[in-house]
């Protein structure tokens, strides 16, 4: 059966929430489906395929949600992706593919699929910035041709080169 939960405001005009069991949904993969009272879903739950979606009417994997979500945790970890199987665990794409990866190894892609423990792949040079502060920062880029570019950005900063046996080369902007 349905159950239609309303409620009225002040102006009189009627809003409210619609819930709906398989049968009278006349679909017999929903188990349990929740709609404005316009039809619009809000949240439906495909027992016969496990898959929950919210703002979706027909969820296609375990979890599909259609819009902004928002996640708060006061302590220890907000959001844990856990991968059992041999896929990416983590892959977002912001309208092109690979914008950041994570493979199942651990290793991270920005750009490109991960080949590395950290694999960055940018035709603009400098592909990578490391900050102590807002002006104390350098780059790191590789330019058309295979070159590294290394650049500092603070007044005076240089460039050190240290092994562990404490030996180093410092390159300043003096030479």
């Amino acid at each position: 059966g349905t159950v239609v939960l309303q409620t009225t405001n002040d102006s009189s005009s009627v809003s409210g929430f619609v819930f709906q069991s398989a049968a009278s949904a006349g679909n017999s993969t929903n188990f349990f489906r929740v709609t404005q009272d316009d039809g619009t879903a809000i949240l439906e739950v495909d027992a016969a395929n496990g898959r929950v979606g919210i703002n979706k009417a027909a969820p296609t994997v375990a979890l599909d949600v259609a819009g902004i979500g928002l996640f708060t945790h006061s302590a220890g970890v907000g959001i844990q992706i856990t991968n059992t199987g041999s896929g990416d665990s983590l892959n977002i794409n912001a309208g092109t593919a690979n914008d950041f990866v994570v493979d199942a190894a651990g290793n991270v892609g920005i750009g490109i699929d991960p080949g590395e423990a950290l694999s960055v792949l940018d035709t603009a040079s400098p592909q990578v910035r490391i900050s102590y502060d807002v002006a104390g920062y350098a780059t790191l880029g590789v330019v058309d041709g295979g070159d590294l570019t290394i650049a500092t950005y603070q007044t005076n900063a240089g460039i050190s080169l240290t092994t562990a046996s404490g030996g180093s080369v410092v390159i300043t902007s003096t030479g």
